[in-house]
């Protein structure tokens, strides 16, 4: 217990075992407002943007410059991870969930192009080829970013109320948007 601690805590180790052992063990890295942030969420999110780095940028790590690129993606992964965590606890609160089918639905969309639908199988070489996530830690990922979205979404008061002053105008025959944009624009 107490060399993992060192390794997580003290040394920063952000290698492949720690981070297995992070999937299994739900330690925290952090905590905001009472929720916990995973360390393997973090670690996820390093790893990823490590990989990148390495293979496709071609930074070396070692160089003072692959250091200081390192440093910065540590500090990204960790404010990713905490604004995910956070999202979650505000999803509890407002009963916020991202379905199996809502996260199907994203993926799919995201396999499309112009030219027609990438196979699932390609589409996961691709993202193991530049992340180094397999389709299980993708999938995980993008429920996270939807879950976010999602969340965003409910909590913008303004945007809701923007959204329904707008329909309340159309509703009532003004089909000038221009002019509703203007109104709207002026009255904040």
């Amino acid at each position: 217990v107490g060399l993992g601690a060192y390794l997580l805590y003290s040394a920063q180790n952000t290698s492949e075992f720690m981070y297995r052992v992070t999937k299994v063990l739900p330690v925290p890295v952090a905590t905001i407002d009472g929720e916990r942030v995973r360390y393997s969420d973090y670690l996820m999110k390093y790893r990823s943007a490590e990989h990148y780095l390495v293979e496709k940028e071609q930074v070396d790590i070692r160089s003072d410059d692959g250091k200081s690129q390192l440093a910065y993606v540590k500090m990204q992964s960790l404010q990713d991870a905490i604004a995910d965590a956070y999202a979650v606890k505000l999803a509890r609160e407002l009963d916020i969930t991202v379905s199996d089918a809502d996260l199907e639905v994203f993926l799919k969309q995201q396999r499309r192009s112009n030219d027609g639908e990438v196979s699932e199988a390609t589409y996961n070489a691709v993202i193991k080829d530049y992340y180094g996530w397999s389709p299980e830690e993708y999938r995980e990922a993008m429920k996270s970013k939807l879950l976010r979205q999602k969340v965003a979404y409910a909590i913008d008061t303004a945007a809701t109320q923007t959204s329904e002053a707008v329909n309340q105008k159309l509703k009532a025959g003004n089909g000038d948007l221009q002019a509703i944009a203007n109104e709207l624009n002026t009255a904040k």
